[in-house]
């Protein structure tokens, strides 16, 4: 299992759901934009605690994780509507980031169940998604998914991202950046941590339109459902972020 303190760059300072209330957001907002009102009415009420390592984060430190990553994007060059593709954990902190950072920058972002587990279906969901990005778990278990990244995007393995270069693969056109959520240093593979930029300026954010494009979803079989962001937010899987919008303490077992 990936290292907890992968996000861990500023601060280490977020259980149970209680009974589900009505989701009390501004219509048509996004997931990010009720975010920074949350910040706003109380930023260092708990939102989030992870318990592995028992790492606890406030409405501020999860909006300053989320903004950090979201800037570190659009300062690489992404647009309002490009898509990242994540495969990690259920609920670890890097999903939760992630989806607030997407609604953020306007992203389109594609969740990859934890049961895909080969090259080819790796691949082919890059490539249906247009996928710009993608950030993985190095390990999942006892599997090791460097290697199915990197059999699934061959080019990394000459790759050499010390000079600055943009990652380019035959194999997935679209893509341009893979990042890992751990602490190793892997040639051609960018740590998260290192994408998180902190401290922008609200300015970086003028020209992005707040909230997901869509969300995707792939299983382990194969199928994936796509939801609009509203729609996201009252299905099952995302229990913990529409939690903490309700201002619900919510605790994750990752």
């Amino acid at each position: 299992m990936m290292s907890t303190a992968a996000l861990l760059t500023r601060h280490s300072l977020p259980a149970l759901c209680s009974l589900r209330r009505p989701l009390s957001t501004s219509a048509g907002s996004a997931i990010s934009q009720n975010l920074a009102q949350r910040c706003e009415d109380l930023p260092l009420k708990e939102a989030i605690a992870f318990k592995v390592n028992n790492v606890k984060w406030s409405y501020q430190d999860l909006k300053e994780h989320s903004d950090a990553l979201a800037a570190g994007l659009l300062e690489l060059g992404w647009r309002s509507g490009d898509v990242l593709a994540v495969w990690v954990e259920s609920d670890c902190q890097e999903q939760i980031v992630t989806r607030f950072a997407s609604s953020r920058a306007g992203l389109g972002l594609v969740e990859i169940d934890a049961g895909v587990s080969d090259p080819e279906s790796l691949r082919k969901i890059l490539n249906e998604t247009n996928a710009k990005g993608l950030v993985f778990d190095p390990v999942m278990g006892d599997r090791y998914n460097q290697d199915i990244v990197e059999a699934a995007l061959p080019e990394l393995a000459s790759f050499d991202d010390r000079f600055g270069g943009r990652f380019r693969s035959r194999a997935v056109p679209s893509i341009g950046l893979v990042a890992h959520t751990g602490m190793d240093l892997v040639p051609g593979v960018v740590n998260l941590k290192h994408l998180l930029a902190y401290d922008a300026p609200e300015s970086r954010f003028n020209s992005t339109t707040s909230g997901m494009k869509q969300v995707v979803s792939y299983g382990s079989g194969g199928g994936a459902t796509s939801l609009k962001e509203d729609e996201a937010l009252q299905s099952a899987p995302w229990n913990l972020v529409s939690g903490i919008l309700r201002q619900e303490r919510q605790l994750s077992e990752k």
